[in-house]
């Protein structure tokens, strides 16, 4: 596999991962918040819709109208990100509607990777307000991304247990 193959590959993975921890969760449990642990899944997906049009599209493809048209980024921006808390997303938004806009920003994504070229991966970000925390190229980008979304999982992971519920990630015996 070549690092263009490789980076499909995962993001393919991080994707399937998260939509089956997340669709693990009843649309009518993803505004609450465990004791202990300071999160929900609605904050956790409206996060993810956020970072991932960042790092995999936005850096990648710069800023596509059919995303802007159905994804609210700057309402996103205020409601998911550095300093929000995610109380105070509580029965702000729909988890269908979220759920839909991950599953859009996910299928854009690998859209965009899989059209690229190796040469591609090499080449400097796209121009964006805020530069990427980490990336200098497309490449490290993708790959930030996937790390970034696995990170996202284990946290994830806590909180499905934490509203009692159970997920064994396919490793039952």
């Amino acid at each position: 596999m070549n690092n263009l193959e490789t980076l499909i590959y995962q993001t393919r993975m991080a994707h399937s991962l998260t939509n089956k921890i997340i669709h693990s969760v009843p649309f009518d449990r993803w505004d609450e918040i465990p004791q202990g642990i300071e999160t929900n899944v609605t904050w956790q997906a409206g996060h993810l819709i956020f970072s991932q049009h960042f790092h995999a599209i936005m850096c990648i493809a710069g800023l596509l109208p059919e995303i802007k048209e159905k994804v609210p980024l700057r309402q996103f921006a205020e409601w998911f990100t550095f300093g929000s808390k995610p109380a105070d997303v509580v029965g702000k938004t729909e988890a269908k509607m979220l759920k839909e806009q991950l599953e859009l920003i996910q299928a854009k994504s690998i859209e965009i990777i899989s059209a690229m070229t190796m040469e591609e991966l090499g080449s400097d970000l796209e121009p964006t307000k805020m530069p990427h925390p980490i990336a200098k190229t497309k490449q490290e980008a993708l790959s930030w991304n996937q790390q970034h979304i696995f990170w996202h999982l284990g946290q994830l992971g806590m909180l499905v247990r934490g509203l009692g519920l159970k997920y064994d990630f396919g490793l039952k015996k």
